[in-house]
C-alpha cells in the first residue's frame, strides 16, 4: 500500500508541476520545456534504462548476499556510461546546439544523467522490498520538483530554468536515499571480474531488446513535438504536449503503479515455483491492469472537457482538449502493452518481440510527416501505439489464450459505466460535474467488477473485510 500510496502521490504532483509549469512559462516556453523533458527521457532511455530493468529482473536481498557480483556490475555500468555520454553529449551540445537552445540542452543532459540515477535507486529499493526508501524517494523528489520547477518557471519564465529545478529536486531525493540504497564491504574474491562480465552480459541480453524499443516509443512522441514546432511553431507544440503529458502520466500512473507490485510477485513466483507458475501469475497481472486502464482511458475521455475547463491554464483552452481525447487511445494501448502484455516476454527473457512491435509503432508514426494539420498528428499516433499493442497480443497468443471472460466482464462493466455517465459528458463543464463524474463513475465501476467478480476482486474484498473483523 505504501508503493501504491507512493505512485499516486507521483501521479498528482506530475500533474501539478506540469499544469504549474505550463502556467508560468505559457505555450512557447512550456513547448520548449517539454522538447528537453522528452529529449532527456529519450537520452534517459537509451544509456540507463538497462539498470533499472536489470536491477528489478536479477537483484534482490537473496542477490545481495549470495551474488553480490551482480550488483558490482550494474554499478560499473553506470559509472562508466554517465561518463561516456557526459563527455559526448557535452562534445555535441557545444559544436551543434543553436545560441537560444545551450542552456536547455546543457539542463536536459543534467536531467538525463540524474534521471537515470534516480530510477536505479528507486529500482533497487523494489528488488529489496525497502517500502520505506522507495516511498522517501519518491515523496522528496515530488515536493521537490513542485518548489524547485513551478518556482523556476515563475521567476524566471525559462525553460532552461525550469529543467535546471527539475534536475536539482532529482539530486536531493537521491542524496537523502544513497546511504540505506548501499551494499556492505564484500571479499574481494566475491567480485571475480569474470563474474562481474558474465554478469554484465546477461543483463545486456536480457535488457537491450527492452531499452530499444523504449527508446522507440519514446521517440514517437518525441519526433511529433518536433515535427509540431518545426511546422506550426513551439506554442502549437506547447498545447499538444501538454495533452500528452497530462493524459500520459495519469494512465501510466495506474499501470506504473501496479506492475511495480505485480511483475516483482511475478518474479518471486518465478523463483519459488518456477516458469509455469511465473506465467500464469502474468496472465493474472494483465487482467487486473485491463481492469484498472480500460475504465481509466474512458473516464478521462467522459471528463476530457471539464478537466480542460478546471485544470488546464486559459490560454492552452480549445486545442488541449482535441489533443487530448485523440490522444487517448494510444495512452491505453502504450501503457497495455508497456505494464501488461510486455511482462510475459520479460518473465520468459525473450525480449525481442517487444523490439519488434515497438519498430512498427515508429514505422508507422512516420506517416506524421504527411500530416496536413497538428490534429492530424496526434491521430496517427494513436493509431501507431494501437498497432504495436496489436502486434504484441499476436505474438502472445502463439503461447495460449489469456482468460478472456475476465477480459469480457472487465470490458461488460467499464460500457455500464460509460453509458451511465454520457449525460453528465454533455453537461456545462466545471469543478461540479467533474466530481460528480469521478464519484458517480468510481461508484458504477466498483458495483460491476464486484458483482461480476473481475480478478477475483470479491473474494479478495470478502478476504480484507474478515481480516479488519478479526483485527478487531
Amino acid at each position: 500500500m505504501k508503493i501504491l500510496a507512493a505512485f499516486l502521490s507521483n501521479a498528482l504532483f506530475s500533474l501539478v508541476v506540469g499544469l504549474g509549469a505550463a502556467a508560468f512559462l505559457g505555450p512557447e516556453q512550456f513547448g520548449r520545456f517539454a522538447l528537453g523533458l522528452a529529449g532527456a527521457g529519450f537520452v534517459q532511455i537509451l544509456a540507463f534504462d538497462w539498470l533499472r530493468l536489470s536491477a528489478t529482473r536479477f537483484y534482490s536481498q537473496v542477490a545481495r548476499e549470495q551474488r553480490p557480483h551482480v550488483r558490482a556490475a550494474l554499478d560499473a555500468g553506470f559509472v562508466w556510461i554517465a561518463l561516456a555520454l557526459a563527455c559526448a553529449c557535452a562534445g555535441a551540445i557545444a559544436l551543434f546546439a543553436p545560441a537560444d537552445l545551450l542552456l536547455l540542452a546543457c539542463a536536459a543532459l543534467g536531467m538525463a544523467l540524474l534521471n537515470g540515477w534516480f530510477d536505479y535507486s528507486a529500482a533497487l529499493a523494489r528488488a529489496r522490498f525497502l517500502d520505506g526508501v522507495y516511498v522517501r524517494l519518491i515523496l522528496v523528489k515530488n515536493a521537490a520538483s513542485l518548489l524547485f520547477v513551478v518556482g523556476a518557471a515563475y521567476a524566471a519564465g525559462s525553460a532552461a530554468a525550469a529543467l535546471a529545478g527539475a534536475c536539482g529536486a532529482l539530486a536531493l531525493s537521491i542524496a537523502l536515499a544513497w546511504r540505506p540504497l548501499r551494499d556492505g564491504p564484500v571479499q574481494a574474491s566475491a567480485l571475480a571480474r569474470g563474474q562481474v562480465r558474465a554478469c554484465a552480459s546477461e543483463c545486456a541480453r536480457y535488457s537491450a531488446p527492452i531499452v530499444l524499443a523504449s527508446a522507440l516509443y519514446l521517440a514517437v512522441p518525441l519526433m511529433d513535438r518536433m515535427w509540431v514546432a518545426e511546422r506550426w511553431g513551439y506554442a502549437q507544440s506547447g498545447y499538444f504536449s501538454l495533452a500528452f503529458d497530462i493524459g500520459w502520466r495519469i494512465l501510466a500512473a495506474f499501470g506504473a503503479a501496479l506492475d511495480v507490485l505485480l511483475f516483482q510477485i511475478a518474479v518471486r513466483t518465478d523463483e519459488k515455483g518456477g516458469a509455469s507458475a511465473a506465467r500464469g501469475q502474468v496472465a493474472r497481472n494483465c487482467v487486473i491492469l485491463f481492469a484498472a486502464l480500460a475504465p481509466a482511458a474512458v473516464g478521462l475521455w467522459l471528463i476530457a472537457p471539464s478537466l480542460q475547463s478546471v485544470f488546464a491554464p486559459v490560454e492552452f483552452h480549445g486545442p488541449f482538449l482535441d489533443y487530448f481525447t485523440l490522444l487517448l487511445p494510444g495512452f491505453f494501448c502504450l501503457a497495455m502493452a508497456s505494464f501488461g502484455v510486455q511482462a510475459r516476454f520479460q518473465i520468459d527473457r525473450k525480449t525481442t518481440p517487444l523490439l519488434a512491435a515497438a519498430l512498427v509503432a515508429f514505422a508507422l508514426n512516420g506517416l506524421v510527416l504527411a500530416a496536413t494539420d497538428p490534429v492530424s498528428v496526434a491521430m496517427v499516433q494513436s493509431l501507431a501505439f494501437a498497432c504495436a499493442l496489436a502486434t504484441l497480443l499476436l505474438w502472445r497468443a502463439k503461447s495460449g489464450p489469456m482468460g478472456a471472460s475476465q477480459f469480457l466482464r472487465a470490458s461488460a462493466s467499464t460500457l455500464l459505466m460509460l453509458l451511465a455517465l454520457l449525460p453528465l459528458r454533455a453537461m456545462d463543464p466545471g469543478a461540479t460535474v467533474l466530481l460528480a463524474q469521478v464519484a458517480l463513475g468510481a461508484a458504477i465501476y466498483g458495483a460491476c467488477i464486484i458483482a461480476l467478480d473481475v480478478a477475483g476482486v470479491r473474494a479478495s474484498l470478502l478476504h480484507a473485510i474478515q481480516s479488519f473483523r478479526e483485527r478487531r
